[in-house]
This record gives structure tokens, sequence and C-alpha cells, in this order.
């Protein structure tokens, strides 16, 4: 019987293998976190104050790209939650607001006259009073495809090196913050500074429409204003991710997976790796690195099952 018995356990194996890759890689993707939603997954990645994978060691990406309003694990606490929430409605008001910046461009560029259109005006007699809203709108506009490009190239190249997903996270945050909110805060100065009371006056005396003038003064400010807030959530991302980590910690599932027993394995089916760390074992038999598992538990709902099989591991 052996000479049977021994194919069966190694198709049964394989097959575990590949239906743990298919269940897990899907929402860790040990190294490559994974979108539903295309469409989403564009606007967290151009619009959010911290970068999408820079999330991906604390929250489930998923979940955040796969539908507008999205469920968060039961262990977060409500400070957790509140900030989550935070970066997804102002992540989406950036997208309106980008928005809103594009057509200001389009009416404030085209009544500069062209004369004005070079960065060196100072040997002109006199200056349109909006020459510098037009310029800051339009720096607005390259800094942000700058950002996009930039998270996306530095992403591509972490994932070509030997990091771990917290290890990735962390330095395309450090990145983000270094790069762009001095930036992004002077920029927004100049967009404040460049609209005031007057503003609406000023544009109607030189050719706009009040409507299209209070629609400028409107859409600069509501720009200005997101990208302070952005800054603001970037910078307070740091104690948000601890405060997510401690929640985790002091979770009930994560003293469920620290107290699973250890044991040995030739590779763990989440990661797909054989690195020498530490494996623990489910009830059901199955082993995985326990670091594995405390990111599966991360992103798990309410109760924890085993990647595999998908019995609790409570029972």
């Amino acid at each position: 019987m052996e000479p049977l018995v021994e194919p069966l356990m190694e198709q049964e194996q394989e097959h575990g293998r590949e239906l743990g890759q298919e269940l897990v890689e899907p929402l860790l993707a040990s190294r490559r976190p994974t979108c539903k939603s295309e469409v989403l997954k564009v606007l967290w990645t151009i619009f959010s104050p911290v970068p999408l994978y820079s999330l991906a060691a604390s929250v489930d990406i998923t979940t955040l790209t796969s539908a507008w309003f999205f469920k968060l694990p039961a262990y977060m606490s409500w400070r957790a939650r509140f900030s989550i929430n935070a970066m997804a409605l102002f992540t989406y008001v950036n997208v309106f607001a980008t928005i809103g910046i594009f057509v200001a461009s389009a009416v404030v560029v085209p009544a500069v006259p062209g004369e004005y259109h070079g960065l060196l005006t100072h040997h002109l007699p006199k200056e349109p009073p909006f020459t510098k809203l037009a310029y800051f709108l339009v720096l607005s506009l390259a800094l942000t495809v700058a950002r996009a490009g930039a998270r996306k190239i530095l992403h591509r190249k972490l994932l070509t090196s030997n990091r771990s997903v917290a290890d990735m996270a962390l330095a395309l945050y450090e990145c983000d913050c270094v790069a762009w909110n001095f930036t992004m805060l002077i920029t927004a100065i100049g967009l404040l500074t460049s609209v005031h009371g007057s503003t609406v006056h000023v544009m109607t005396g030189h050719g706009m429409t009040e409507s299209q003038a209070i629609f400028v003064h409107v859409a600069t400010r509501l720009f200005a204003d997101c990208w302070v807030a952005d800054i603001i959530l970037r910078t307070a991302w740091r104690w948000i991710a601890q405060r997510i980590e401690t929640d985790f910690q002091n979770s009930q599932t994560y003293r469920m997976i620290a107290e699973l027993p250890s044991t040995t394995s030739s590779e763990c089916p989440i990661c797909l790796s054989d690195a020498a760390i530490e494996y623990c074992r489910l009830p059901c038999g199955h082993a995985f690195h326990r670091e594995c598992l405390f990111s599966w538990g991360r992103h798990q709902m309410t109760v924890v099952t085993c990647p595999l099989c998908r019995l609790s591991i409570g029972t």
C-alpha cells in the first residue's frame, strides 16, 4: 500500500500549498498586497495621505479598496477606526478637490497674458494679480502627479528587495514624509495667500465672470485645506499605526496565536518561504510561521480561521 499512499500524500500537500496560496495571497500576498477594485486602488495610490502600501502592515488594503464603505476588524478601538475612516474620507475628498483645482487651472491660466507665462516676470512693468495663483495651481497639479509616480516607482523597487511587509511599509511612509510634507505645505500656503477677500472682485475685473471667480476662490481654498489635513494625517500615521498594533496585541486573536504550540516545518504556506524562524501548529495540524499567522490574524474581522482549511483556531 505504501507505493500508493505516498503519491496521494504528495498530491494532498501540493493541493494544500496551492489552496493556501489562493486563499492567503489575495489578502497578504506576503510581499505584494493586492486590491479588489482597480479604480479604488488608483484613487488610494494617488490621493491617500499615507501611501497605500504603507497601510498594508496595519490594515488589510483589500478591505479598503473593495468598497467605498468598508468594515474594519473587531479588535480595533474606536480611535483606530475613526483614524482609518478619516484617512478614507480625506482620500475621497482629495479626489474632488483635485478635480476642482484642475478646472480652476483651466480658468485661471488662460486668463494670464501670454508674456507672463514664463517663470521670470520681474522685468515686466506690472503683473496681473492672479499670476501667482496660476503658478501655484499648476505647481499643485504637477506635485500631485509627481507624488503618485514616485510612490509607484518606489514600491516597485522595494518589491525587488529582500524586505518584509512591515519594513517596506515603513520605508514608503518615511520617504513620503521627507519628500512631500514640506513641499506640499509651501504650496498650500502659496495657494491660501493667493486668494483673499478681494480675489473675486479682482478676477472679475480681469475678464472672468463672477461665477468663474467664485468657483476658483472656493476650489483653491478647499484644495489647500485638504493638503494641510493631508500633511497632518500623514504625520500622525506613525502614532495611529502604533495604536492599531496595540489594539491587536490586546486582542483575543493575538493571545490565541501566541499560545499555539511551536513546531517545525519545511515551508510556510502563507509566505511560501522555508526561512528558519518560529513555526506554530494549529489545532487542525497545519503549520505556519507565527509572524505570518499574526499578519493573517490582523486582517480577520471576527473569528480567526486556518488559512488552509478554514477551521477556527479557537475550536
